[in-house]
């Protein structure tokens, strides 16, 4: 373990590392970390992880003490990011590394319980950071807080792409591709409000919250410059708004972050041409995958249904997991348990 060492590093550097690793993603931005902290009371860490002084990883740990304790949770979601290579073997023994050396330094010197969320990839690459979790003693917890998405391969031709459509899926597509749509991509604040009078439509009338709604993401886009910045795709006809998205471009997997459309937009299937464009504006920028944000076939059978005509790969993300010392993880459950019940009750 002598080898093995984390430096917790600064905005500058850590900005210029993250582009090294493919598996970059926008929970591992700066600004993320920051605002993800702030909104739960909790202290953001930025590390890199290196073995044999060679950077082999990098993480946001967020870390939330119980109050008067010297403990509580170090909370990695996203992360460690790891793949800067094509050696599946040396990949996978990264991971193994950066996990050994997040538990040596919150769980033994730090007496936190970690737990981890790692970034989706192929499902191959899914099982094999679960097993490598669990060979480390990580316990899987919360099964309701798995991610579960469709990953589509962007990586082939266009007309490849389409063509592995559902059929139902690309007709729709071709119908608004007639329907005469602008489609506009813009990142600033004004483009954030043009996607917030929509969301806040559908919100009102499906009756549904989100955790980080737009304020959030807006608020981490001050700080993020050029391919790191979320993406706001418009779809509008004679200059009225009929639908928006926000996206991210970040590593080598584009995600689709949050959707909304009027009633005429979806008449128009205003959302088929937003979702072919993010694909295509994907494959432009290099992006191996376009990540549909998500899936609850139960929860939210509609959006499901369009986002399995994309005949994706359907695949969950290792973890949540988590490991720490016995009696301490009963202690922070409790507290846990405690906290929310607090908060629910006011």
């Amino acid at each position: 373990m002598n080898d093995l060492k984390i430096k917790h590093l600064q905005e500058e550097d850590w900005n210029k590392y993250v582009a090294e690793f493919r598996d970059h993603n926008y929970r591992q931005f700066w600004s993320y970390g920051i605002e993800s902290a702030r909104r739960v009371a909790a202290r953001p860490e930025f590390v890199g992880i290196y073995f044999q002084e060679k950077l082999i990883g990098l993480t946001n740990v967020r870390l939330k003490k119980i109050p008067v304790f010297p403990t509580g949770i170090a909370y990695v979601n996203g992360g460690p990011i790891h793949v800067c290579d094509n050696d599946e073997v040396q990949i996978e023994q990264n991971f193994k590394l950066c996990l050994q050396a997040l538990v040596a330094e919150y769980v033994h010197s730090r007496n936190f319980v970690l737990r981890i969320k790692c970034p989706v990839y192929s499902e191959q690459r899914n099982l094999s950071r679960s097993r490598v979790l669990e060979n480390l003693g990580f316990r899987g917890i919360n099964p309701s807080d798995q991610y579960r998405t469709f990953l589509v391969d962007i990586e082939k031709d266009t007309d490849d792409i389409r063509s592995a459509l559902n059929g139902k899926w690309r007709n729709h597509l071709n119908r608004a591709q007639k329907n005469d749509l602008l489609i506009s991509t813009g990142t600033d604040g004004s483009w954030f409000q043009k996607f917030e009078d929509l969301f806040i439509q559908l919100r009102q009338k499906k009756g549904f919250e989100v955790s980080l709604g737009v304020d959030f993401y807006k608020k981490v886009q001050e700080s993020l410059t050029g391919d790191n910045q979320f993406f706001i795709q418009v779809a509008s006809k004679d200059g009225v708004v009929l639908a928006a998205h926000v996206g991210s471009y970040a590593g080598n997997t584009a995600l689709y972050l949050l959707g909304a459309s009027t009633p005429e937009g979806n008449q128009l299937k205003a959302s088929y041409m937003l979702q072919w464009h993010a694909i295509l504006e994907a494959r432009e920028r290099g992006c191996k995958w376009y990540d549909l944000g998500g899936i609850d076939p139960e929860g939210n059978k509609g959006v499901f249904d369009f986002k399995k005509g994309f005949n994706g790969v359907d695949v969950t993300a290792a973890g949540p997991y988590e490991i720490g010392k016995p009696a301490l993880v009963v202690f922070v459950r409790l507290a846990e348990k405690a906290y929310n019940f607090i908060r629910k009750s006011k």
